[in-house]
């Protein structure tokens, strides 16, 4: 792999050492190799010190950006469809580097080898005595630092009496060195002085770009924190691709594992009727059960659900529900919320046990709602095409997408069905008429078509009666396409999606999908789809690439 920064002296800058280099636990060994003759005998002299484990923290003196890797970043901005910039990123931080290390830990047994010919036992203690003093004196003095250079610090001189061999070698972790010192001269064939046992505190490289370079490519990327990642083992390169991946080109198997109903449609708590959504928190999935009247929490691996609200028959008084098609967990007032189709109501209901809901909203058609991290409500009403916002508690809520009459303008809607609010409280909503999916920027007049709107169709350029919308890390989108049975993935400006899962057919085979509505990520990133008439949950778990 090419290096994204210059780092002739690795560790130039500033230097914090945690704790003091102390040596402990020098041995001496020497083993003489057995002969007839008295002439020559051979012995190995080696001194091992044992080092605590030392932290160093680095400061960006140490890195300076190729213009190589600069001119590359800057192709892929200049790339327009993001599918193809997302591909390039992925292709170019593959070969500079993804991240670097501000924090590095030092560690091991360093260790000094001499191989000695020596006419008697005098000449032998002598040079035991000047072994162990070139040890000690080579340790104390100072030397340039090599990290991953394979430099050698050798020093062989021969003579007809004598042969000498001073190595240094640091060996990082649990390292238990054979007693045989005959064997410790065949691990220090490349000797680098010191090794790196461990990194941490990592940052992406784009963080040491210019500013306008950095926003350009937040659109594209975001970088998950990175902790605690050991050099020493092969494993801390695919660690951190594995994360890397997962927010720019992430795949799932392709056949679903069932993890709620599967068990035809009914009401047992085995089954579900024509499930609507679903909301993943703490292990647990809480399942809109239309055709139940009825909220189940369904446990990890549990064969049965639990009825948390409703499943009294359908009615229009609480504790009734009435064909319920959306829910979200409000964690700030320990609470779910349920937006009921059939009584035109949104209800909220405490999480205790056997507590009965409250109305809070009235008179709305709402298929999907939504809250942001300010703990604001927002809910879709698919007959007055519009989708307002509330502060709990308030009796009117604010206009913030549609309200323009029915049709199929940018700040007009056609039945808005599920929706999703971002962290930049941008709202995505899924026109069901209009085949589409808009994106409503905060305070925006009008939206912004990123999915579809090319009329209904399967081509990779259309959608069909979505459903269900979530948004990643990087703001793909994702769509359920009640017609075409599968789930597709896009990116805002590209003229088309691909698809994730589905798109077999209708069907009830675990790679099928016959009518998916309400979509949901876990915190591994898989993905949860709402199999609505084959009344099941179906999870698709997440794949290398």
């Amino acid at each position: 792999m090419e290096s994204s920064f210059l780092s002739s002296q690795y560790f130039d800058g500033g230097l914090e050492f945690s704790n003091p280099f102390i040596g402990f636990g020098i041995n001496t060994e020497y083993l003489k190799n057995k002969t007839t003759t008295n002439a020559l005998r051979q012995i190995y002299l080696t001194y091992c010190l044992n080092f605590p484990r030392v932290t160093l923290e680095l400061d960006l003196s140490y890195l300076e950006l190729t213009s190589q890797f600069i001119e590359a970043i800057d192709n892929v901005l200049s790339i327009p469809s993001r599918n193809e910039q997302i591909i390039k990123l992925k292709e170019v931080l593959s070969t500079y580097g993804h991240v670097y290390p501000r924090q590095v830990v030092l560690g091991g047994q360093l260790y000094h080898t001499e191989i000695h010919h020596n006419q008697d036992k005098a000449e032998e203690a002598k040079k035991r005595i000047s072994a162990e003093a070139s040890f000690f004196a080579s340790i104390i003095k100072p030397a340039k630092i090599y990290v991953g250079g394979g430099s050698e610090n050798q020093l062989q001189n021969k003579s007809s009496n004598q042969t000498s061999l001073l190595s240094f070698q640091a060996i990082g972790g649990d390292t238990r060195l054979h007693r045989d010192p005959t064997l410790w001269t065949d691990s220090v064939a490349e000797p680098s002085l010191w090794r790196i046992i461990e990194q941490d505190n990592y940052q992406s490289v784009i963080t040491l770009l210019d500013q306008e370079r950095q926003q350009k490519l937040q659109r594209i990327i975001s970088y998950p924190t990175m902790k605690g990642i050991y050099v020493n083992t092969s494993a801390s390169e695919t660690r951190f691709r594995e994360t890397f991946d997962l927010f720019l080109d992430t795949k799932w198997k392709q056949y679903a594992t069932t993890v709620a109903g599967g068990n035809g449609y009914g009401n047992q708590l085995n089954q579900l009727d024509t499930p609507f959504s679903i909301f993943i928190d703490n292990q647990s999935i809480y399942i809109a059960d239309w055709g139940n009247h009825r909220i189940v929490e369904w446990k990890s691996n549990e064969k049965y659900g639990q009825i948390i609200a409703g499943g009294n028959r359908y009615g229009d008084k609480i504790p009734q529900l009435n064909y319920p098609t959306n829910l979200i967990i409000d964690k700030q007032n320990n609470s779910f919320i349920v937006s009921d189709w059939g009584t035109r109501q949104i209800t909220q209901w405490s999480r205790q046990k056997n507590a009965n809901g409250r109305i809070i909203i009235e008179n709305i058609d709402c298929v999907g709602i939504a809250m942001d991290n300010k703990g604001y409500l927002y809910a879709s009403d698919w007959i007055k095409n519009e989708v307002r916002r509330w502060k709990i508690g308030d009796k009117d809520g604010t206009l913030i997408a549609g309200g323009n009459g029915k049709g199929d303008n940018l700040n007009q809607l056609d039945a808005p069905g599920y929706i999703f609010v971002d962290k930049d409280y941008s709202l995505y909503i899924s026109d069901w008429k209009n085949h589409r999916v808009m994106k409503w920027i905060k305070d925006a007049k009008e939206g912004i078509i990123v999915a579809g709107g090319n009329g209904p169709g399967n081509t990779l350029r259309q959608l069909a009666s979505p459903r269900g919308v979530i948004v990643d890390q990087c703001d793909q989108i994702y769509a359920a396409e009640r017609d075409n049975n599968r789930i597709t993935r896009w990116c805002e400006g590209d003229k088309e999606g691909s698809i994730v899962v589905g798109g077999n057919g209708q069907g009830e085979e675990s790679n099928q999908l016959y009518c998916p509505m309400g979509l949901s990520f876990d915190l591994q990133q898989n993905l949860y789809v709402v199999d609505c008439e084959n009344h099941r949950i179906q999870k698709f778990e997440i794949t290398s690439q």
